[in-house]
C-alpha cells in the first residue's frame, strides 16, 4: 500500500498510447478504489500522452468497480488541431474496460482573458482553527485515511436544510512538487456527497459521471478551499457541482458529479 497520491496514481509506458498501472491497496471506497484515485490515473494517462498541451477539460465515467492489482490505459487520439487535442483512455482489468475519460488538452489561446464570475468559500484566516473531520477506517471509507479534510459547513447527517458543503482538503502525502490535474481530479473527489448533509442516515452513494475543468495546473501542494452544492436529483440519480480554490482566492478546479443512491 501506499499512502501518496502521486506514487498511488504513478503509470508507466509500455509502447505507444499505451501505460501500465498498479492500483494499489488502501484507497478503496467500497469495492473498488475511490472515484478520484481512478480518473486521477486516466488524467495522469492524458497528461503523459500530450505534455505540451496542459489538461483543460476531462470527462469520465466508472462503469465498474476498479480494484486493486494491476491495470492497463490505452489512449487514442480522437483529434489533434494546431492548438487543441482530444484524446479517450480506457482503464482496463481483466480484458474490460472499467473506466473511461475524455480529455481536452489545449494550448493557451487568449492570456488576457482569466477572470472568476464566483467568489471564493469564506474560510478562516486561521485553517488551523477548523478541526480536522475525523474521518477514517473503520468509520469512513477506506481511502480516508490519506487525505485531510476541514469542514466549515455541511456536516454529514446533520438534516440541514441546505445540500452543501464549504472546508479545506489537501493529501497527506503526495510527492508530486505540485498539485496538477491528476491532483486536483483526486481532491475534488475525497469529500462526502452533499446530500447527505440533509439526511438522517447513512445513503450508500457512487460517482458514476464526472466532469473537471482546470484553470491551472502547477498550484502549490497543501491545503485548497473546497465548496460543493447538490443541484438537482431525481429518481436517485443527484447532481453535484463542486469547487476547489487556493486559498488565496484562485479557482482551481469546477467539477459536475452524478452520484446514484444505491439504496
Amino acid at each position: 500500500m501506499s499512502g501518496d497520491f502521486a506514487e498511488a496514481t504513478a503509470i508507466t509506458a509500455a509502447g505507444p498510447g499505451r501505460f501500465l498501472a498498479n492500483v494499489p491497496t488502501g484507497w478503496e471506497q467500497g469495492r473498488g478504489a475511490y472515484g478520484g484515485l481512478v480518473l486521477g490515473l486516466l488524467g495522469r494517462a492524458l497528461v503523459a500522452s500530450e505534455p505540451e498541451r496542459p489538461l483543460r477539460t476531462m470527462m469520465g465515467e466508472i462503469p465498474a468497480p476498479v480494484v486493486a492489482g494491476p491495470a492497463e490505459i490505452h489512449v487514442t487520439t480522437t483529434r489533434r488541431g494546431t492548438k487543441l487535442t482530444s484524446l479517450d483512455a480506457r482503464l482496463l482489468q481483466e480484458g474490460e474496460t472499467r473506466a473511461r475519460a475524455t480529455g481536452l488538452l489545449g494550448l493557451a489561446r487568449a492570456p488576457d482573458v482569466r477572470f472568476p464570475s464566483m467568489t471564493p468559500p469564506a474560510l478562516p484566516a486561521d485553517l488551523e482553527a477548523l478541526p480536522v473531520v475525523p474521518m477514517a477506517p473503520p468509520l469512513g471509507p477506506t481511502f480516508t485515511q490519506h487525505v485531510t479534510m476541514r469542514c466549515a459547513e455541511g456536516q454529514p447527517l446533520s438534516r440541514a436544510g441546505d445540500a452543501a458543503i464549504v472546508g479545506s482538503v489537501a493529501f497527506r502525502e503526495c510527492s508530486s512538487p505540485s498539485y496538477g490535474a491528476p491532483e486536483l481530479t483526486g481532491l475534488v473527489d475525497v469529500f462526502w456527497p452533499a446530500l447527505l448533509v440533509t439526511e438522517s442516515r447513512m445513503r450508500p452513494m457512487a460517482t458514476i459521471a464526472f466532469t473537471a475543468e482546470y484553470f491551472g495546473d502547477a498550484f502549490a501542494p497543501g491545503d485548497l478551499a473546497f465548496r460543493s452544492r447538490a443541484v438537482a436529483g431525481h429518481e436517485g440519480y443527484v447532481s453535484e457541482v463542486r469547487e476547489l480554490w487556493t486559498l488565496d482566492g484562485h479557482l482551481a478546479a469546477l467539477n459536475q458529479q452524478t452520484f446514484c443512491v444505491i439504496r
